[in-house]
C-alpha cells in the first residue's frame, strides 16, 4: 500500500505538460475525451489537441469547466502546481468571484475623429470571459479594463476567422511594432497588427490578399482602443 502510495504521488510531482495532467484526470474519472468534450462544450478535436501536447495551456472558461468535470483543481490542471483535488470538492460560482473576475462582451460604440469610446453590453445570452484571477496578476492586467469585442471579417485571417472573440486591454494604447490592437480608423472599430514604416504607423491585416487588405496609415483621425490579449475561437 506504502509503494503504490509512494508511485501516484511521484507520478504528480512529475508531470510537467497538461497532457500528462489530462490523462491522469480523465483516468482517475473514468471518463472518455468525448464525454468530455461534451461536458465543457468543446469539440472532441480540441480535447484530441489537449492530449496529444498541440495545445500546451488550458485558460478561462474551458480550464474552469475542465477541472470541475473532471473533479480537479483549476490551478492543478493549468499549472500543476498545488493539490490535484480541492480539499473540499465544491461548485465554482463565477458571478462575481473574486478568483475568478469576468470580462464583460460588449458593442464598442465610437464616432470618427473622437479618441474616447463607450461600451454597450450584449445581452445576457452572451456569457462573460471568465479567467483565474492568478491569470490577470500574473500578466498585469486590470481586470476591469479589459473588454471583449467579436471579430468582423476575414481581413485578420487565418490568425482571427470572422465570429472570434478577442480581448481588448484599454489600459494599453501605446503602439508597438507588430502587436495587434483595436483600432477606431475613422469612425469604425478594426483589429489591425500595427508596424512602423518609413518613420510613420501603419495599420496592417494579416490576410495575404493585399489586393483587397491593404494597409493603412495611421493619420490624425486614427486612435488605439488597446491592445488584443487573448483570442477565443472554435476554429482549430
Amino acid at each position: 500500500m506504502s509503494s503504490t502510495l509512494t508511485v501516484q504521488v511521484f507520478n504528480l510531482l512529475t508531470m510537467t505538460t497538461l497532457a500528462e495532467r489530462l490523462q491522469v484526470a480523465l483516468d482517475q474519472a473514468k471518463m472518455k475525451q468525448i464525454e468530455l468534450a461534451r461536458r465543457v462544450g468543446i469539440t472532441r478535436g480540441a480535447v484530441s489537441l489537449w492530449l496529444k501536447g498541440a495545445t500546451t495551456k488550458v485558460e478561462g472558461e474551458n480550464l474552469v469547466k475542465a477541472a470541475q468535470v473532471l473533479g480537479v483543481s483549476p490551478n492543478w490542471l493549468a499549472t500543476g502546481r498545488g493539490r490535484m483535488k480541492s480539499a473540499s470538492p465544491r461548485e465554482i460560482a463565477l458571478e462575481d468571484n473574486p478568483e475568478y473576475p469576468a470580462i464583460r462582451r460588449v458593442k464598442i460604440k465610437i464616432s470618427a475623429g473622437v479618441t474616447g469610446f463607450g461600451v454597450e453590453p450584449l445581452a445576457d445570452d452572451h456569457a462573460p470571459i471568465v479567467f483565474h484571477r492568478s491569470w490577470y496578476e500574473s500578466n498585469g492586467y486590470s481586470p476591469e479594463s479589459l473588454i471583449a469585442i467579436k471579430v468582423n471579417g476575414a481581413s485578420m485571417e487565418p490568425g482571427l476567422y470572422d465570429g472570434d472573440w478577442v480581448v481588448v486591454n484599454t489600459d494599453d494604447t501605446q503602439p508597438r511594432d507588430g502587436i495587434a490592437f483595436a483600432v477606431n480608423y475613422d469612425g469604425e472599430v478594426v483589429v489591425k497588427r500595427l508596424f512602423r514604416t518609413d518613420g510613420q504607423w501603419v495599420a496592417a491585416s494579416d490576410n495575404p490578399d493585399k489586393r483587397i487588405y491593404r494597409d493603412r496609415p495611421m493619420n490624425g483621425d486614427t486612435f488605439i482602443i488597446g491592445r488584443i490579449v487573448h483570442k477565443q475561437s472554435e476554429r482549430i
